[in-house]
């Protein structure tokens, strides 16, 4: 078995290939050109296909192409007695195992009896003559009979198709049951490919698996039809499309097959100095499962590989040093070690799912990468925002709270409301109680003798003023004292005559201008005497004191007036602050009702987060949820409160229920206890800004967000370790667009087997088609049932576990269906043989993983299967 197979691999097989020596609808070419015509082809497998019986030449065909490489097997076409709606005989093959030598077939063929008109004829002697092969057809119970006749050791060495349309089909015959029942495999030449992948869909429904073919009946015809199936090219290869009908064969004009970049092809493994291993491993572009016993190279293998791309931490030093020694090469022949791999080591899974830091850590990768209506991201930005819009408005709040104090020491300033108030009805009252009423006559008589005592007045003052101007003259201002007149030119004696005449004018005017002014002077005082006489008799008037009486009294009143004025002033300006305090009240409670607003903002956002956020890639969810920080808030109210004792206990302790209950109410009930002084802090520093505790209470969103995992409707937490380590497997490649190689070390871990074959077997198939998988494996159903293409059985070099040229590590690779039973030998033979050599790859995957066919055996018959 050599180290470079890769185990299960697409190849174009075509099982209905008739020969230039079929016995109907002959054609003609040489051998020469039909072997070249099957490689030109690149035909993997052929059926060389005959009716009733294979001529000799076939035989030789089949060693030529084998000889090429090519593997053949010999189909058998027969017709049925069994008839179709169409009064069609119905047709059926028989494909034998390759390796059956012609003797056995020609046995079969010898004791194999056939019907022409009405005749017995065994088909070996079946003749052209008298149109034998045309007219040929077969009981199909005998033809049953005869193939399980354990004389003829045909045993497992042939598998039975019927046709599934065109003529011949057996599908509209009323034997359909009976013949679907006893085939393996049905036969399908069809030129339309929605019949193809119609009957296809039908019969896996069935689990029959179906091939397309050619039914060559001419060299042209080659490789016009066909079909991939994934196995090895034998016989074993063969059977395993009838266990996995679906995902072993594809048909189409490619093959399914990844990028050469996506997958490992080989690493070349270097001997060194210790002789620790020597050997090139092919790898399948599928699923590879790496087996062995304990400490035989399998993680020591897949963890140097991880670590030639980096994907180790902290390597041991012999994985550093072995891994050096280790060159991968791609399937694009690239040897590029830089490229990508995804290595999850022993136990990863299962203590990533323990550790909740780096669990959140990688959903939240996830949720960055799926999250595409940003759902998540819009809420983390409308917490910031909300937030700061809280902090804002809350220091908002106390400034116009700061407005509000302002206008109240204002107002307190001005006075007391209710005091003015009341002062102002009690000087009222006394205006009321003070009042004097005068009759119209008396007023009429107050007013007239007022008047004239007013008149008297007014001519005492002017004749005063007056007499003090008449008192004020000075005679000197009344004529110059100086001649005006210039008698310069006179002479001096006439000049004096007219002097003393001007001096003695004078004096006599000043005399007469005295005596005059006295008399005026006198005049006067006597008309002034007897205004004030007047005056005097006046006031006497009885009537005239009643005004009298009355005016004084409302002096008083108007004293009082002017107490009201002053006070009802005051009243105004108090109303004035009000209004404005109103005002700005107002302007608070809207202030306080956008805080709360936005606090219940967060409630709203969250409770939308959770409807509408949810992440699903087939059966894993990943969806939000929040609980209340009840632990935090408590601390912080615990360290920033100046409460005491069982207050304080009781305050703290149900503050973060009452959040939780009704969240606007609780914010908005703590913020105006703030706002009106009524909550004592701690710390001096928030003693300088009282609005600091609030915001940072207040403006917080308490609720934790966190992520809920579910798989299957299973919540995360409540799931059993193992199972937890599983959806963690899924999680990391499910959700990952990546499409490197995914490098796994014991995914099987903690898992139970009904779990490892209801869960990680049917991931690891689907999963297998889209990403090259290598894993280190110590389960049976991970290999079997998952159907690794690829087994490689590691083994470390012992007295009695020997290695080719005594290398330490060594490995054998292969498909499960490549089987090779042990051979008996002598204890001595068997110590020297090559342990990887003694058996096929299957036995080797019974011995390790089921502990041998006896122990396998045993469990069978104790399960009563």
């Amino acid at each position: 078995m050599s180290s470079f197979c890769r185990g299960s691999e697409w190849r174009k097989w075509d099982l209905h290939v008739h020969t230039p020596y079929t016995y109907l609808n002959k054609y003609k070419a040489t051998d020469d050109e039909f072997v070249k015509k099957i490689i030109e082809e690149k035909l993997a497998v052929v059926g060389l296909t005959n009716y009733f019986k294979f001529d000799k030449k076939e035989y030789e065909l089949k060693n030529i192409l084998e000889g090429k490489g090519i593997c053949v097997f010999l189909n058998l076409e027969l017709r049925l007695t069994y008839q179709n709606k169409e009064d069609q005989c119905c047709d059926i093959h028989i494909v034998f195992d390759n390796e059956l030598p012609e003797s056995i077939i020609n046995d079969f063929l010898s004791n194999l009896t056939l019907k022409v008109d009405a005749n017995a004829v065994k088909a070996k002697d079946l003749s052209i003559e008298n149109d034998g092969f045309a007219k040929a057809v077969v009981e199909f119970n005998d033809l049953i009979r005869v193939l399980e006749d354990e004389s003829l050791r045909l045993n497992n060495k042939y598998l039975i198709g019927f046709l599934s349309r065109g003529k011949g089909n057996s599908r509209s015959s009323n034997a359909y049951e009976i013949i679907a029942r006893e085939s393996n495999i049905l036969i399908h030449s069809s030129d339309n490919e929605l019949n193809i992948q119609k009957d296809r869909e039908f019969w896996l429904e069935h689990n029959k698996p179906l091939l397309q073919c050619s039914d060559t009946h001419a060299i042209e015809d080659i490789g016009s039809k066909y079909t991939w199936i994934k196995a090895d090219p034998t016989f074993e290869g063969l059977k395993q499309i009838i266990f996995e009908p679906r995902d072993r064969i594809h048909i189409d004009d490619e093959k399914p097959e990844k990028h050469g970049y996506r997958a490992i092809d080989k690493v070349i493994l270097r001997k060194d100095e210790e002789n620790f291993w020597d050997q090139t491993i092919c790898f399948n572009e599928n699923l590879n499962t790496i087996i062995g016993g304990r400490a035989t190279g399998k993680s020591t293998l897949l963890s140097s590989i991880a670590n030639r791309f980096g994907e180790m931490i902290n390597p041991e030093e012999y994985i550093k040093k072995h891994s050096e020694n280790l060159t991968v090469i791609w399937k694009d022949g690239d040897e590029n070690d830089s490229r990508e791999v995804e290595f999850f080591p022993q136990n990863y899974m299962y203590d990533l799912a323990r550790n909740d830091t780096e669990r959140n850590s990688l959903i939240n990768e996830i949720i960055e990468e799926y999250d595409t209506e940003s759902l998540l991201s819009n809420y983390v930005k409308f917490v910031e925002s909300n937030k700061s819009n809280i902090s804002k408005e809350i220091s908002n709040s106390f400034n116009i709270k700061t407005e509000i104090d302002g206008i109240n020491e204002k107002i307190k300033a001005i006075g007391d409301k209710t005091g003015i108030s009341k002062g102002i009805e009690e000087t009222k009252a006394k205006i009321e109680a003070s009042k004097v009423t005068l009759s119209e006559e008396v007023k009429k008589e107050y007013e007239r003798v007022s008047n004239l005592i007013n008149n008297n007045g007014r001519k005492i003052i002017s004749i005063s003023d007056d007499i003090r101007k008449i008192e004020n003259i000075k005679v000197s201002e009344l004529y110059n004292t100086s001649l005006k007149y210039d008698f310069t030119s006179l002479s001096e004696k006439s000049k004096n005559k007219i002097e003393k005449v001007y001096t003695k004018l004078v004096s006599e005017f000043k005399q007469k201008w005295e005596s005059e002014i006295a008399n005026i002077v006198i005049q006067l005082n006597e008309d002034k005497q007897r205004f004030i006489q007047d005056n005097v008799s006046l006031m006497k008037n009885t009537d005239y004191k009643s005004g009298l009486e009355f005016l004084e009294k409302n002096k008083y009143l108007k004293g009082l007036d002017k107490i009201i004025s002053d006070e009802t002033k005051k009243l105004n300006e108090i109303n004035i602050e009000e209004k404005k305090r109103e005002e700005k009240k107002k302007i608070l409670e809207e202030i306080i009702d956008k805080i709360t607003s936005n606090v219940k903002e967060y409630k709203s956002k969250i409770d939308e987060l959770k409807q509408n956020f949810r992440i699903d890639q087939k059966d894993i969810q990943i969806g939000v949820e929040f609980n209340l920080d009840d632990i935090g808030m408590t601390s912080l109210l615990s360290k920033s409160l100046n409460l005491r004792g069982n207050e304080r206990q009781d305050f703290v302790s149900q503050f973060a229920q009452s959040y939780k209950e009704n969240i606007v109410n609780c914010t908005k009930d703590f913020l105006i206890k703030a706002l009106d002084n009524k909550v004592e802090y701690k710390g001096e520093y928030l003693k300088k800004n009282l609005s600091n505790f609030p915001v940072e209470l207040i403006s917080v969103n308490w609720f934790d967000k966190s992520f809920q995992l579910t798989y299957q409707g299973d919540v995360f937490e409540n799931m059993s370790q193992g199972k937890q380590a599983f959806v963690i497997l899924k999680l990391l490649l499910e959700f990952s667009k990546k499409e490197c190689p995914i490098l796994i070390d014991q995914p099987e871990d903690s898992l139970d087997n009904r779990a490892i074959y209801n869960e990680l077997v049917k991931y690891l198939v689907n999963k297998k088609k889209e990403r090259q998988i290598i894993l280190v494996t110590h389960n049976s159903n991970v290999v079997v049932s998952s159907d690794a293409e690829q087994v490689i059985v590691a083994n470390q070099h012992g007295e009695k576990t020997r290695n080719k040229r005594g290398v330490k590590f060594q490995y054998l690779t292969g498909s499960l269906e490549n089987t090779k039973v042990k051979t008996v030998v002598s204890n001595t033979e068997e110590d020297k043989q090559i342990v990887l050599e003694k058996q096929g790859v299957r036995e080797h995957v019974c011995e390790i993983l089921e502990g041998g066919n006896e122990a396998f055996k045993k469990r069978e018959m104790k399960y009563g299967i």
